[in-house]
């Protein structure tokens, strides 16, 4: 059988861009809201993935796909991002878990999906030329391997069925059942003739807080401990950096994070380390008040306050802070770390070409979040 992109047999790659062509035509954006979220229950192994369907005048058609109650959370909070902020921002939409369809400009695709695009003798739709993308926290996005393939050709098949039943129907169906807690979900049930498929109405999946396990070594910890507090301020800030590293061609470009810590009264770069996902963005963040121990050890540095921009920081240093009996602030205004966050982005950015070819960033309209009604 032949292959091609990440040696996905090619037959696959056609079922997928026959689905793409068929969604293209059919142009379900034209009826369909974001917010009119529904579910597909996955033959093969029970999930329901959660498929949102963006477009309009001003937009690309997307179809976005989350996985699972985890992917149903993400969804609302990138609608949260899009209604606050009009825009989700890349920091956001590259840390969330999704396979997106879309269409766009030639230079939107990877030099691999040129070549196949070319052997299987596609052509542009009106909205441009279709592209795949796997949404990878710590990653850039890319194509999506193989069973990111079967998912999207899933997706794409039957998101069809419930466009077209909602075109003939009642478009506000979805949003009027998500306001009373249930989603629409189509379920496949196995016949003697093979698989029918139903459409049945699901509770939406409840919210389940998940605290971090922080990870902090004890021997560092204690040896900070037995300091005594040499630093009025430090202020600390952790962020994805926006360029991608690539390093082999045709390898996967990862996106780095750059953890700074600052004295905050002499503006002196106490920590400047380049973090990269490894297992998980969760084990990343468990483990970075650890890391931040261990470097503020090195730097025979222990301060008697902490200032912090971001809510998940501050939840993140708070174990740390109470063990040290030190002060944590939450602030808007790092000045003394954001001029050197400042230089750093300069450099770092100015010595690369920024965001891999392929990146975009979703952006879907204002809407709100029925479970926040």
């Amino acid at each position: 059988m032949t292959t091609h992109i990440a040696g996905i047999p090619l037959e696959e790659w056609k079922a997928l861009y026959r689905q793409l062509d068929r969604f293209a035509h059919l142009a379900p954006w034209q009826w369909m809201e974001e917010a009119q979220i529904f579910g597909v229950q996955d033959p093969e192994t029970g999930t329901v993935h959660y498929i949102s369907i963006v477009g309009g005048e001003d937009e690309l058609p997307v179809l976005l796909l989350f996985s699972g109650d985890e992917g149903w959370h993400t969804y609302w909070t990138l609608m949260e991002f899009a209604v606050e902020a009009g825009t989700i921002p890349d920091e956001v939409a590259f840390t969330m878990p999704m396979l997106i369809a879309t269409w766009g400009e030639e230079d939107s695709l990877l030099p691999a999906e040129r070549e196949l695009i070319r052997e299987l003798n596609i052509t542009p739709t009106p909205w441009g030329w279709p592209v795949v993308r796997d949404f990878r926290p710590g990653w850039a996005p890319w194509y999506p391997d193989r069973e990111g393939v079967r998912l999207l050709t899933l997706a794409l098949k039957e998101g069809l069925h419930v466009a077209e039943h909602l075109r003939d129907m009642d478009t506000d169906t979805l949003l009027k059942h998500l306001e009373q807690g249930e989603v629409l979900v189509r379920v496949p049930r196995q016949q003697d003739d093979g698989i029918h498929w139903e459409n049945v109405w699901y509770p939406m999946p409840e919210e389940e807080e998940q605290p971090y396990r922080i990870r902090i070594p004890a021997d560092a910890l204690d040896q900070l401990r037995h300091m005594l507090p040499n630093l009025s301020e430090v202020q600390v800030d952790f962020f994805m950096l926006p360029t991608g590293v690539q390093e082999e061609e045709d390898e996967r470009p990862y996106i780095p994070f750059l953890l700074l810590v600052v004295d905050g009264e002499s503006g002196e770069p106490l920590v400047v380390d380049l973090l990269r996902v490894q297992e998980s963005i969760r084990h990343m963040y468990e483990h970075l008040p650890g890391r931040i121990v261990q470097e503020l050890v090195k730097a025979q540095v222990r301060p008697a306050r902490f200032r912090v921009r971001s809510e998940r920081l501050q939840a993140l240093l708070e174990p740390v802070a109470q063990e040290l009996n030190a002060e944590l602030v939450k602030s808007s205004s790092l000045r003394a770390l954001d001029r050197i966050r400042i230089h750093l982005l300069e450099k770092i950015v100015g010595a690369g070409e920024g965001m891999p070819q392929g990146m975009f960033s979703v952006q879907p309209t204002n809407q709100s979040n029925p479970e926040q009604n």
